[in-house]
């Protein structure tokens, strides 16, 4: 799923992050500070710990529905949840956890 100058749409990366390959590697620009990011992520429950999983309903009490342009991953190099917009993405590959 390698690509870079590519506008992504919301299937095609949580299609990513639900297939059977480890994670993705996502980079992208941190809306806060402009600075460029690089995250391996996941929404493969094999590699999501049991805290992190209740976690994510946990602390969303008010059930909003989140925002078709924001996705919500697990994030293997902090070991927490972390979200990205699609807009900001740059690059999206599939890797395995700590390639």
């Amino acid at each position: 799923m390698e690509q870079s100058d590519k506008k992504f749409t919301r299937e095609e990366v949580m299609s990513g992050l639900l297939a059977g390959c480890t994670a993705l590697r996502v980079t992208f620009k941190k809306v806060s500070s402009g600075a460029t990011r690089v995250m391996e992520c996941t929404l493969n429950s094999l590699y999501i710990p049991a805290s992190a999983k209740a976690a994510i309903y946990r602390d969303n009490p008010s059930k909003k529905e989140p925002s078709p342009d924001v996705i919500c991953a697990f994030s293997l190099d902090d070991n927490g949840w972390r979200s990205f917009r699609l807009d900001s993405i740059l690059k999206v590959e599939a890797c395995e956890f700590g390639d």
